[in-house]
């Protein structure tokens, strides 16, 4: 799936009185934007043997893109252009496996990997001697990447009128971001990995009137 949107808007304007001044001055502005989006994926299911037991998997891409291109005039200093980029790519896989190992028993397991990138540029011209030149102080470049890799399993038992759940999810992260800098702001960077472990237990009593009783942590 691909979509697109293109947006203009056109002349925003601001005056100001100076104090003590008899000057006025006017801004306008004039921004173009662009948004791409795109967007894929891919999806199996296969029943084993056994109405309770069954295998999936699915692949995903995504990809998000944004332009902008801003023009401001202003009669107390130089016409200024500026120029923001922003892209995002997601990519993600995941397997889940179902198995029925007898009618009151149920075992869920699977595994999942997500990977994102961003990237986001800003730059910014002034009109000096009739050419657009950049602008050092400002603007700047901004990268993240994360990738996210999870295990999980999951039991399920039936008991008479109980229904006992127990499971596991382990999640192993990894992000690195970097922030370039410019005539003003020094570069920056940052690591960070880690392992979560995220428990659950359930139990649901059901009593012959309909009503039950959950208990989840």
């Amino acid at each position: 799936r691909r979509t697109k949107t293109i947006g203009i808007f056109s002349m925003s304007s601001m005056t100001d009185i100076i104090k003590n001044s008899n000057y006025i001055n006017h801004t306008s502005g004039f921004l173009h934007n662009e948004n791409k989006d795109l967007y894929a994926t891919t999806y199996f299911n296969h029943k084993l043997d056994g109405d309770s037991r069954e295998i999936s998997a699915s692949v995903d891409y995504y990809l998000y893109d944004t332009s902008r291109e801003q023009h401001i005039n202003n009669e107390l200093s130089e016409p200024m252009l500026g120029n923001m980029n922003g892209k995002a790519y997601v990519y993600s896989a995941q397997a889940d496996l179902i198995y029925g190992m007898n009618e009151n028993w149920i075992i869920n397991s699977g595994a999942k990997s997500a990977i994102v990138n961003l990237n986001n540029d800003a730059g910014y011209k002034r009109l000096l001697n009739n050419y657009w030149e950049y602008d050092g102080a400002l603007g700047s470049l901004f990268a993240y990447n994360e990738n996210i890799n999870a295990l999980y399993i999951q039991s399920e038992h039936k008991i008479n009128n109980m229904q006992l759940t127990l499971g596991l999810r382990a999640e192993d992260t990894h992000v690195k971001g970097n922030l370039s800098g410019n005539t003003i702001q020094p570069d920056s960077s940052f690591t960070t990995s880690y392992l979560s472990l995220f428990p659950n237990i359930g139990m649901q009593v059901n009593f012959n009137n309909g009503n039950s009783l959950q208990f989840t942590y």
